[in-house]
């Protein structure tokens, strides 16, 4: 047995019951005894070393003395380094309750860069109970943030993801809050200082998208701004709506629509910036107020509810051209009353002179006295020069009352220097309630 109160001793073996004996005069020289096996298989300095840290209650080892090696072949080991950790420091380390393999950091940094660099490799995410989660932004974090494009993030006080894109922050709407709902692989939803905006950048031919209020069909790099209730743009390339409703772009190339119910059939380089105006297709179509048509090339309708025909121009768009235009006015005397584009009841809009120019004009009235069945008809041609806002009508007027008419009514046509406009008046019947419908054409060639 080996003598437990004698000088420290560091292994003797008692053949009696099979352990080594040690002590180690530590904080009172509590002994410790480890199995002749493991006794035999150490280095004796580290059997000391072991009997030591168990006087002391606890197990602890240094790094340089703790090995892991495999139990067929030793030359395989591990060792373990604690370097890193700072002084005074105690770390924890967790085993997961599963089987599994140990990932090392420079596997990790296949995948994502720790220093907060770029992903590198391919990353896939199959979870179908869970969903990737980007950071959440307040509007003052998101003011702070060091922006650079491609970063994406949700911004809790609008309640919608937003993007930084061409050195810009976005919106990315969502089909919930009134935006846009994708369908296509090729389209975008986009935002701008005026509010949403629903871009198709590529199209492919077969990019698609549909708002709850609009539509964008085929084609690519069309424009249409969040707004634009009912409106839509059937196919073509670079065709742009504003924020109006009921709008329409059927084809073509470079088109705009920006007033209420304004239509674009096709074409190409059309400007639409009327309520209720239409270019039915041609090139260069100008249209910039309500209800009027411009049709051809290069044709510009200037006047309300005007129908503008062009083949071309000399300079500009309406420079040459022929024009229609329909007027009303109701009649209860004898006294000469002016018929206007939009009367019988605002009475607001006359056929505007542009400028400098020729302007011949045919006009021709078709009269009815509604209560008593009674109708009548004239027609008046004459010209008017314009030079900047002074409008002389040539003394080469002509009026004729077509035969059989029933009524007989008076009409002129004047210059109007004041709005820069043709008047048109009518003179009735005394005590007689009739409606008056005109009729004007003009050929028109603009300085």
């Amino acid at each position: 047995m080996a003598d437990l109160n004698g000088p420290p001793v560091v292994g003797e073996l008692d053949n009696s019951d099979g352990y080594i004996a040690a002590k180690a005069y530590v904080d009172g020289g509590a002994v410790g005894r480890v199995p002749e096996d493991i006794y035999n298989g150490f280095n004796k300095g580290v059997i000391s070393y072991i009997l030591k840290q168990f006087t002391n209650g606890f197990n602890a080892f240094p790094d340089n003395l703790f090995n892991i090696y495999d139990d067929i072949d030793d030359t395989k080991r591990v060792k373990f380094f604690l370097d890193n950790v700072t002084t005074g420091t105690d770390r924890l380390v967790t085993i997961q309750d599963q089987d599994g393999t140990m990932a090392l950091l420079s596997d990790v940094a296949l995948k994502y860069d720790i220093a907060g660099g770029p992903i590198t490799g391919a990353v896939t995410l199959t979870s179908t109970t869970d969903a990737l989660r980007t950071n959440l932004l307040t509007t003052v974090q998101e003011g702070a943030l060091a922006k650079t494009n491609g970063m994406v993030w949700y911004n809790t006080d609008l309640e919608v993801h937003r993007a930084y894109q061409n050195g810009t922050v976005v919106s990315i709407p969502s089909g919930t809050s009134g935006n846009c709902i994708l369908n296509g692989n090729t389209d975008i939803c986009v935002t701008s200082s005026n509010g949403p905006i629903v871009t198709n950048l590529v199209g492919a031919p077969f990019g698609k998208m549909h708002e709850v209020d609009f539509s964008i069909y085929w084609g690519q790099s069309h424009t249409m701004t969040v707004g634009a209730t009912n409106s839509t743009i059937s196919g073509g390339i670079s065709n742009t709506i504003g924020a109006v409703a009921d709008a329409t772009i059927g084809g073509g190339n470079l088109n705009t629509v920006s007033n209420l119910g304004g239509t674009v059939g096709g074409g190409g380089g059309h400007t639409n910036t009327a309520d209720y105006g239409t270019i039915p297709g041609g090139l260069n179509n100008v249209v910039d107020i309500g209800y009027g048509m411009a049709v051809g090339r290069e044709a510009k309708a200037r006047s309300y509810g005007q129908i503008a025909h062009a083949a071309g121009q000399f300079s500009e768009a309406g420079d040459s051209q022929h024009n229609d235009y329909v007027l009303r006015v109701t009649t209860t005397d004898a006294v000469e009353t002016e018929a206007f584009l939009d009367g019988p009841t605002t009475n607001t809009e006359r056929i505007v002179v542009a400028g400098s120019n020729a302007f011949s004009w045919r006009a021709w009235i078709s009269s009815y006295d509604r209560d008593n069945d009674v109708v009548g008809s004239r027609w008046v041609t004459g010209m008017i020069k314009s030079v900047l806002s002074t409008h002389t009508m040539l003394p080469t007027q002509e009026e004729t009352v077509i035969e059989d008419t029933e009524l007989v009514i008076g009409l002129s046509v004047e210059a109007d220097d004041v709005n820069n406009s043709i008047v048109c008046k009518v003179t009735g019947l005394a005590a007689t309630t009739i409606d008056h419908t005109i009729h004007l054409e003009a050929v028109e060639m603009k300085k």
